[in-house]
């Protein structure tokens, strides 16, 4: 509905606005059950032991384009996926975090308040689905080519 959409836009823009006066680049929302929802505008990612998770519907999050092409592009790459719930621990003692969506297209995050993620760089396999997203909306991917509208 478009009261609960506004709504939830502006909590977001309110969390990221927190988030700066703290000295952060972005938020990261947690759902009613305390479990990670979102970014700001961003779904959410993360690597443990060459194993990708992100979250459903169920963590109150909008299921974004971005998000799904990084699901397909990384099964196809033999990329395990798992969908769950997801834990602020899981998070900071994640290998690589990484957001998507259309704005940020895939993100690194290497550091979520005072946590340092992996070696404080973006991961491999973050650059690596970063660097195949790129190929696929470029055109460079040709067993994607039908996710794109050529004008």
């Amino acid at each position: 509905s478009t009261a609960k959409g506004c709504g939830q836009y502006m909590n977001s823009m309110l969390a990221v606005q927190d988030a700066k006066l703290k000295g952060f680049d972005e938020a990261i929302l947690l759902n009613q059950e305390g479990y990670i929802s979102e970014g700001s505008g961003q779904n959410i990612f993360y690597i443990k032991d060459e194993k990708l998770f992100t979250n459903d519907e169920n963590s109150s999050i909008l299921l974004g384009i971005t998000r799904d092409c990084i699901i397909k592009l990384a099964k196809e790459f033999g990329y395990s996926i798992t969908i769950k719930n997801i834990s602020t621990n899981d998070l900071v003692t994640a290998d690589e975090v990484f957001f998507t969506g259309t704005a940020s297209e895939v993100t690194p995050v290497c550091k979520i308040d005072d946590n340092i993620i992996g070696t404080g760089k973006p991961g491999g396999i973050t650059l690596f689905l970063q660097e195949q997203y790129f190929k696929t909306i470029n055109n460079q991917n040709k067993k994607f080519n039908n996710w794109l509208t050529h004008i």
